[in-house]
């Protein structure tokens, strides 16, 4: 029998070896790593199964269809029901599992009828009376100056507008705070020592009553404003958090804000018998029963635009292009991202919470600063 040298045999040992190797599936990363039910996405890697036949592609165990495969790519779709977590791919009886979750992109954002006007920028304002949202559109006067501004009630179960009484501004709504209650009656507060004005939705009047301003305060800034039932709370700029009481037209302070107020800016929404105040990227919780502040869970960057619905908090920041919005749950006190807002970029939207639904529109465009008006609602 001829024998061969032993390195002939090692040679083609490692060219063995060597082309099962390259036969191996690798999954090297997906293109996005974040999707809504239904969104196409890319698996990249080496040596897929290009036969479906051979192919399964499960997002956190639910099973994808495969749109396309080539060695390298395999085309998928985001399978309704599933929910964030790994990919696994398997090819030819090997699989694979990404390193990375998958981020599924719960909810839907769909487009409602356009408010009636775009409204002035520092002019808008909204607050909900009776499960209706009411919303103040700023118009400038022959001054250019804005003057007044329009009530709007926008009726969600209709998706209709209609014009209510016109808001005479003191100054401007620039720095102003709003709210509303569970008897009928809104508020809006303008800084600088203004009166407060009550707006009864059952006459369609506006009338003043007392504001909480001293000497000592004149000059602070109003930070957000929420209402419990049917007292409204107000903080200010300088943290401290004052209640109004509607019976008895006065103002009495409260628990002082413990954290930091970025930018002067707040926004805050009530679930429960608890109110949510956002600043930043911090959450804090209010407890009106025990006038106490406690901190939450926050986020990794600063979000603006806020609404609540089904018991839950959401933020956004619609001015980037992403137009990302995430959900916090009290109960498990967790952020989790969202579908994204399906309308344009844009700054100073209007964000409305009414009836357990949400709405975002309005603004203006961040590519050619035009103002729009145009309104979407979030369907969690």
């Amino acid at each position: 029998m001829k024998k061969f040298p032993l390195s002939i045999f090692a040679l083609l040992l490692i060219l063995a070896c060597s082309k099962d190797d390259a036969l191996t599936p690798v999954l090297l990363g997906i293109d996005p790593n974040v999707g809504k039910y239904n969104d196409v996405v890319t698996i990249n890697g080496a040596n897929f199964a290009t036969d479906v036949l051979k192919l399964q592609v499960t997002f956190n165990g639910v099973r994808a269809e495969i749109v396309s495969a080539t060695p390298s790519a395999l085309t998928v779709k985001v399978p309704p029901t599933s929910s964030t977590g790994k990919v696994s791919v398997v090819s030819d009886g090997q699989t694979l599992v990404s390193t990375e979750d998958f981020t599924v992109l719960v909810g839907d954002w769909e487009k409602r009828s356009d408010a009636p006007k775009a409204g002035q920028q520092y002019a808008l304002e909204t607050f909900t009376v009776n499960n209706k949202a009411y919303v103040l559109l700023g118009e400038y006067s022959t001054n250019n100056y804005v003057e007044f501004s329009t009530l709007w009630l926008y009726d969600e179960s209709e998706d209709t507008w209609t014009a209510k009484s016109t808001y005479s501004m003191t100054a401007s709504l620039s720095g102003s705070v709003s709210w509303g209650s569970d008897i009928g009656k809104a508020y809006v507060l303008e800084p600088g020592g203004l009166p407060l004005r009550e707006y009864d939705a059952a006459t369609d009047k506006w009338s003043e009553k007392q504001h909480p301003f001293t000497a000592e305060n004149q000059n602070v800034n109003l930070n957000t404003a929420f209402n419990v039932g049917h007292n409204g709370y107000v903080l200010m700029a300088d943290k401290a958090l004052l209640i109004y009481d509607i019976d008895d037209n006065n103002w009495t302070k409260k628990a002082t804000f413990p954290g930091t107020l970025i930018n002067n800016q707040a926004s805050a929404h009530v679930i429960g018998d608890k109110a949510y105040v956002l600043t930043g990227n911090t959450l804090w919780q209010y407890d009106p029963a025990t006038d106490k502040w406690t901190q939450k869970a926050g986020l990794d960057e600063d979000y603006t635009c806020t609404f609540a619905a089904e018991g839950k908090f959401y933020a956004g920041d619609y001015a980037r292009d992403a137009r990302s919005t995430f959900e916090y749950n009290p109960a498990t006190d967790r952020w989790t991202q969202k579908a994204s807002f399906s309308g344009g970029a844009r700054i100073d939207p209007l964000c409305i919470s009414v009836n357990n639904r949400a709405f975002v529109g309005l603004g203006k465009q961040q590519s050619n600063n035009t103002r729009v008006k145009d309104m979407y609602e979030f369907l969690p």
